[in-house]
């Protein structure tokens, strides 16, 4: 009997954050992140988070791109001859150099053609939103990481007393208004069915327009994102990160549902903020992007491949200076006045 009274009660610890009425009572309890509006839960501009992104998973591509050649024959990314779609690419740069990722012409090349041009190429005409560049001597993500980010994150077992696995700053310092970390899984709209995978499932995140985002790293939400995930695939192009859910991730940003709650002794230091990847994200790094869509419902306006639709995704953005050996700490309630 006692064993099955420590089962439900382990259950209803998993479930309690999303049973309404159980918030509502324990609110004056927490401490909530409160904004006055929902077009101001945003600490960066989304130009500012698809750039950092653009970068980061650029660098990534070419970590693999390096690492998939003998030293004999290996050249740095950015001495690559050129194809032709790659350098009209950048002579559009050149051209729309203030708004690379919003000029129609810069999308249609991108979108055309399907690629990304040189490391380099981006990280000038996105700017210097990035505090370090990519070492060719990186090969592991981490090191990719540490290489242009100047900081590592790493699930590790947690500080807060029951907060089992949380995420930790393991090389670096990370510093105020930097994307350091997504948050995974499958996104559900409204109306599409999660009911079993909510059960004991500790891991959805409710966005503010009330689609849910499922990160759970196991049985049958693993499953499913690995099922969706095969759906979405174009040819030889994954459109979605496969490995978040393995210890051999090849983004080691996906680790943000491992994020715990900040306590009344120790402050959050990251927030949420979400955000729609859009259209002129290169497919071939999309790849590295650990979020799909649960149904294809709407997933075309048309036949073509530049109707695809936005991709939701969450990131962690650091809310003041984090150092070497922080626990990376989140607000799960944030109330947004209508």
């Amino acid at each position: 009997m006692a064993k099955v009274v420590k089962t439900l009660l382990g259950r209803w610890n998993d479930y309690k954050y999303r049973f309404l009425p159980w918030i509502a009572f324990n609110m004056k309890n927490r401490s909530v992140r409160a904004v006055p509006h929902a077009s101001l839960d945003k600490l960066l501009p989304d130009a500012t988070v698809e750039k950092s992104l653009l970068v980061f998973c650029t660098a990534l591509e070419r970590s693999q791109t390096i690492e998939n050649f003998s030293a004999s024959s290996a050249k740095p990314f950015a001495q690559e001859i050129q194809t032709e779609h790659e350098a009209q690419l950048c002579e559009a740069c050149e051209i729309k150099r203030t708004n690379l990722l919003a000029e129609h012409e810069i999308e249609h090349l991108r979108l055309q053609h399907r690629n990304v041009a040189s490391y380099d190429t981006i990280v000038a005409h996105c700017g210097c939103i990035l505090p370090y560049h990519l070492n060719t001597d990186a090969r592991t993500p981490l090191d990719v990481m540490h290489s242009v980010l100047g900081f590592t994150i790493e699930r590790a077992p947690s500080r807060i007393a029951g907060g089992g696995t949380g995420v930790v700053v393991t090389r670096g310092v990370v510093p105020k208004g930097c994307v350091l970390a997504l948050y995974p899984g499958t996104v559900y709209a409204v109306h599409e069915p999660i009911l079993i995978q909510s059960l004991g499932n500790q891991f959805i995140f409710r966005c503010l327009d009330g689609i849910l985002i499922d990160g759970n790293d196991r049985g049958i939400s693993k499953m499913i994102y690995k099922s969706c995930s095969q759906r979405e695939r174009i040819g030889p192009y994954m459109t979605s990160d496969m490995t978040w859910f393995s210890d051999d991730r090849v983004n080691p940003m996906a680790v943000g549902q491992y994020i715990n709650n900040h306590t009344k002794d120790c402050a959050a230091n990251v927030d949420y903020q979400e955000f729609d990847v859009p259209l002129s994200f290169p497919l071939n790094l999309r790849k590295y992007l650990p979020n799909v869509f649960y149904s294809t419902e709407h997933q075309y306006a048309g036949e073509d491949y530049e109707s695809r639709r936005w991709l939701r995704t969450v990131v962690l953005v650091s809310v003041r200076e984090i150092q070497e050996g922080e626990e990376l700490l989140s607000s799960y309630f944030t109330t947004v006045v209508q």
